[in-house]
C-alpha cells in the first residue's frame, strides 16, 4: 500500500491544468483567485515534493485549509485525480510538520481533553434532551439496546440544532423502537481531526466509540450527522483494523426503510420544498435518493430541485473545518447556496445534516429571507404528529 506521501506526489503531476475544477469549486467561485482553485492548489503543492520539512509560507497553508472537502472538484476532474484525498494528504503532511492553522491546533487540544469539539464537559452531551417529555435511555445509566443513536458533537452542543435529535428520538419512540444513546460515553467521531490532517489523534476515539457501541449490544448504529456517518461507514474499520460487527446507517436511510415497511405513518403536509444534498452524505457517501424518497413519501409534499443538485450540489460552506478556520468564507458560501434555493420558489429548504442547517439557517436569518431551513427528520416528525395512534 502506498504511503500518503508517495500517492500525493504521483497525483500532483497527473493534473492536466484543464480548469474544469474552477467552475465546480465553491471557494474559487467566491474568492476568484487562481491560487484558490483546485488546480492552483495542485501547482502550489508541487513545491512540497522532495522536501524533508515543509517550511511553506503561511499564505499557502491558509489556502490548503480554505476548502470544505466537498469533493466537487473530484467529481469533474478530467484526469480522475482523487482530489479530496489529495487535500487530506496535504493537510496530514502540514499537520505532521506542526504547521496547521492555530484554530485547528486548538481544536485538537480540546478534543483530546474534552472528547468533543466545543470545550465543554462531555457529560453534557444530553443537554438537547432536557425539554423532551421523556429522556432517552442512555449508556450513562447502563442502557443497552439493538439500536444506538450516535448524536454527534454539533447536535449535542449547539442549541440551534437541538431540534434534530429531539425529532429523531421522538420518531423512534412513536415507532415503538428500542434504542439507546451513549450520552457522556459518546466521544467525537474523529472527523474534525481527520479533516485537519491529524489522523494519529483519531485512533483512541475510534477504539473507544466502537467499544461502547458493542457494549450497548447494538446490531445497528444510526446517526443524523453525515460526517459522523461517513467516518463510521468508510473509515472506522480501516483505522481499527477490524470489522465493526454492526450495521451503520444515516437516519434518512433508516427512516425511509421504516416508512416503506409501514412502521411509521405520515399525515398530509402542503409544503413546497427544495433539497440541499450534504456533501458527506451525497458526493462523499453516494446517498442521494433515500432522503428524497423519505420526504416525498409525505402526502402533499412537492419537490423542486435546485440547479445544482445530487453529485453537482454546491456546498453549504460548513464542511472541512472551514468554519473553525475562516467563518466569514463559510458564511459567504452559505449565502451563495441559499440564493440558489430561493430561486426555486420553495418555502422550505431541507437538508439531512445539522451543520448544513446551522450554516444555511444562520444565513437565512441574517439576510431576513423567507425560507424555512429544516432537516428531513424534523419534517418527518411534523408529519407523524398528524397521525393518531401508534406509527
Amino acid at each position: 500500500m502506498k504511503s500518503a506521501y508517495s500517492r500525493l506526489e504521483e497525483e500532483l503531476f497527473i493534473c492536466a491544468r484543464c480548469g474544469y475544477c474552477r467552475g465546480a469549486c465553491p471557494v474559487y467561485q467566491e474568492l476568484g483567485w487562481e491560487s484558490d482553485s483546485p488546480g492552483g492548489k495542485v501547482s502550489l503543492a508541487k513545491g512540497l515534493c522532495g522536501r524533508g520539512k515543509i517550511g511553506l509560507p503561511p499564505e499557502y497553508i491558509r489556502k490548503v485549509y480554505q476548502c470544505t472537502l466537498c469533493g466537487n472538484c473530484r467529481q469533474v476532474c478530467a484526469t480522475r485525480i482523487e482530489l479530496r484525498q489529495l487535500w487530506l494528504d496535504l493537510r496530514q503532511r502540514i499537520a505532521q510538520a506542526d504547521q496547521a492553522p492555530s484554530p485547528l491546533k486548538q481544536m485538537r487540544q480540546v478534543v483530546n481533553k474534552c472528547r468533543n469539539i466545543v470545550d465543554q464537559r462531555n457529560e453534557e452531551r444530553l443537554a438537547w434532551s432536557l425539554d423532551l417529555p421523556q429522556a432517552p435511555a442512555s449508556m450513562d445509566k447502563g442502557g443497552t439496546a439493538p439500536l444506538v443513536y450516535f448524536v454527534g458533537c454539533v447536535s449535542s452542543f449547539f442549541p440551534m440544532v437541538f431540534s434534530i435529535p429531539q425529532a429523531f428520538v421522538q420518531v423512534l419512540k412513536r415507532a415503538g423502537l428500542e434504542y439507546v444513546v451513549l450520552g457522556g460515553q459518546e466521544w467525537c467521531c474523529g472527523f474534525p481531526l481527520m479533516a485537519a490532517g491529524m489522523q494519529a489523534d483519531v485512533r483512541d476515539l475510534v477504539a473507544h466509540n466502537m467499544a461502547k457501541v458493542r457494549e450497548a449490544g447494538a446490531e445497528r448504529l444510526v446517526t443524523t450527522c453525515p460526517s459522523c456517518y461517513h467516518t463510521w461507514a468508510h473509515d472506522y474499520a480501516a483505522i481499527a483494523g477490524q470489522e465493526l460487527g454492526f450495521k451503520v446507517q444515516h437516519a434518512s436511510e433508516f427512516l425511509e426503510e421504516l416508512v416503506r415497511g409501514g412502521v411509521i405513518r405520515l399525515s398530509r403536509l402542503e409544503d413546497k420544498v427544495t433539497y440541499h444534498d450534504p456533501c458527506d452524505l451525497g458526493r462523499n457517501s453516494d446517498i442521494y435518493e433515500a432522503p428524497r424518497r423519505l420526504f416525498l413519501s409525505i402526502p402533499g409534499i412537492s419537490l423542486v430541485e435546485m440547479r445544482h443538485n445530487r453529485d453537482q450540489a454546491l456546498c453549504c460552506g460548513g464542511g472541512g473545518d472551514l468554519e473553525m478556520n475562516d467563518p466569514d468564507l463559510t458564511a459567504a458560501l452559505a449565502r451563495r447556496r441559499l440564493q440558489e434555493a430561493l430561486g426555486t420558489g420553495a418555502t422550505h429548504l431541507l437538508s439531512a445534516c445539522q451543520q448544513c442547517q446551522r450554516t444555511l439557517g444562520s444565513a437565512a436569518r441574517k439576510e431576513r429571507l423567507g425560507v424555512k431551513v429544516m432537516d428531513v427528520v424534523e419534517l418527518v416528525w411534523k408529519a407523524m404528529q398528524g397521525v393518531e395512534g401508534p406509527g
